[in-house]
């Protein structure tokens, strides 16, 4: 593999973590009405995300994509108790988003690896 496709590998690996970043911070918008512990596990919750998406752009790694996808799972399962708990019809979407993005980084964990292999 040459030096410019393991760059666009690296690029693309770490817009993964500028996504992850965003996903975290838009479950901020679901928590009004939640209860408080339900509350501070969100708020934990979207911190992993915000720590292990910049993490991942500042030093793409593949285990620290493997983090930033375990994030997103974990913040879909949140997301999807503030939508039960909340009763919002919308926020119903954000837990979907989520894990289908968790599923989009762990792919991309395994391209980046192949692109690091050669």
């Amino acid at each position: 593999m040459s030096n410019g496709d393991l760059e666009k590998a690296r690029k693309t690996f770490r817009g993964h973590g500028y996504t992850v970043v965003i996903l975290g911070l838009v479950s901020l918008l679901f928590i009004s009405g939640a209860s408080e512990k339900l509350v501070a596990a969100t708020v934990v919750g979207i911190g992993f995300c915000v720590v292990t998406g910049i993490w991942l752009v500042v030093r793409p790694a593949v285990r620290i994509g493997v983090a930033a996808g375990v994030s997103l799972t974990v913040l879909g399962i949140l997301d999807m108790l503030l939508a039960l708990e909340t009763g919002a019809g919308l926020a119903i979407v954000a837990p979907l988003i989520d894990w289908g993005y968790a599923v989009v980084v762990f792919v991309g964990c395994r391209r980046y690896a192949r692109a690091l292999a050669g």
